[in-house]
């Protein structure tokens, strides 16, 4: 992208020490906000130089964060912390960097007692809810059964579905004590989807029921398109609720994503065409005056929108997602020359703390990873972050 090796790996340089020297500052254990996020960016450090030094500082980490778990650890997302690192264990595991062990078959039983929690819940954010934890479950490699979880949170699914007529259905959400009709991937009916069209391809689980609450979800979704304006869609279902922007985690890119995922499962053209749509809409964002897209992080910034982009390009070739990929590039670069301590980088929301300012999700360890990873295939890691991808 016409960016010099030198110029860019001075700045991957100046993150890396950056974040050497910052890494006491990273309490918890989660991968989204803590520690396991640098150990993420060392892996990519790995990868990218074959250096075994930077993958033994990865597995160090992973080795603190276990320990850390034997004994009382408490955080402020101290449930989703502990799911994440079974989701980063995984990630190793599959990648050929760990060997599963019988510590994981005792991690089943930490994630199942987290995950059944949040099922009395009826937390269903795919986020923070019981999704992570059936995701979980559907990632393992193991040969123990893992059924009865599953149809556990299916049965929520279907239970707290709310039927709107014969062809939609949708679900509430919990923010703050008030109930959303939220629509996005993360926290919304989009998340609810693409839970479920895991489970359908995972496992035998009612796959007539789950095929059939997909496209009622998605039906519903649909009916809520608008035209005319930067979103296509709502942040809540029944408003005017128009955010004004795009980003990894808000907006309509997750919803796109998942619409066109749905169709190429039961290759459905339809449902491709309708993704698509919403996808390349989502690519002509730009915001010049920075009113919104205001770093380079991931889940928030300019980082995410390359790393999506560029794989929407490398799956579908189109140019629309090329131009929204390279400028998204270049932003993440701009964005890196403040007079800052954090390698000329700024978190905006959530800037006050440090752990934000360093993360995978909000943070240098995301920038990082996503400025290694230039002109790579997709990440995987950002399955890791809701994106099965």
């Amino acid at each position: 992208m016409d960016v010099s090796s030198d110029k860019l790996y001075d700045k991957i340089s100046s993150i890396k020490s950056c974040l050497e020297k910052s890494k006491e500052k990273l309490q918890g254990i989660g991968l989204s906000n803590g520690i396991l996020g640098l150990s993420l960016f060392y892996y990519y450090c790995f990868l990218d130089s074959k250096d075994e030094y930077s993958l033994n500082l990865s597995l160090e980490i992973v080795e603190e964060c276990i320990e850390k778990l034997d004994g009382d650890y408490t955080s402020f997302t101290t449930k989703t912390d502990i799911i994440q690192l079974g989701l980063y264990l995984q990630f190793l595991t599959h990648h050929n960097v760990l060997k599963e062990d019988e510590f994981m078959l005792e991690f089943d039983q930490i994630v199942l007692e987290i995950t059944r929690l949040e099922i009395n819940n009826k937390n269903l954010d795919n986020i923070s809810g019981a999704l992570t934890g059936g995701t979980y479950f559907l990632s393992r490699s193991t040969d123990s059964d893992q059924t009865e979880i599953l149809l556990e949170i299916f049965n929520l699914i279907e239970q707290e579905s709310i039927r709107l007529n014969e062809d939609m259905i949708y679900w509430e959400f919990d923010l703050r004590g008030e109930k959303n009709i939220e629509l996005n991937l993360h926290h919304g009916s989009a998340g609810i989807v693409s839970f479920l069209l895991k489970l359908y391809t995972i496992t035998a689980l009612h796959k007539d029921k789950c095929k059939e609450m997909i496209y009622s979800a998605i039906n519903f979704i649909l009916s809520q398109k608008k035209y005319g304006q930067i979103n296509m869609f709502p942040q809540n279902a029944f408003t005017e609720d128009m955010l004004g922007y795009h980003n990894f985690t808000y907006g309509d890119i997750g919803i796109g994503y998942i619409i066109t995922e749905t169709g190429k499962k039961f290759e459905d053209d339809f449902l491709i065409s309708e993704g698509l749509e919403i996808l390349k809409n989502a690519a002509l964002y730009r915001d010049p005056h920075k009113e919104f897209i205001k770093d380079a992080n991931i889940i928030y910034g300019a980082s995410g929108l390359n790393l999506l982009f560029a794989h929407f390009h490398e799956i579908y070739g189109m140019d629309v997602f090329k131009q929204a990929e390279v400028h998204w590039y270049h932003e993440i670069l701009k964005l890196g020359n403040e007079n800052s301590q954090w390698a000329g980088y700024n978190t905006y929301f959530n800037g006050t703390y440090d752990f934000a300012q360093l993360s995978l999700s909000q943070g240098l360890a995301g920038i990082g990873i996503n400025l290694l990873n230039n002109k790579k295939s997709t990440p995987s890691f950002l399955r890791l972050l809701g994106y099965d991808i």
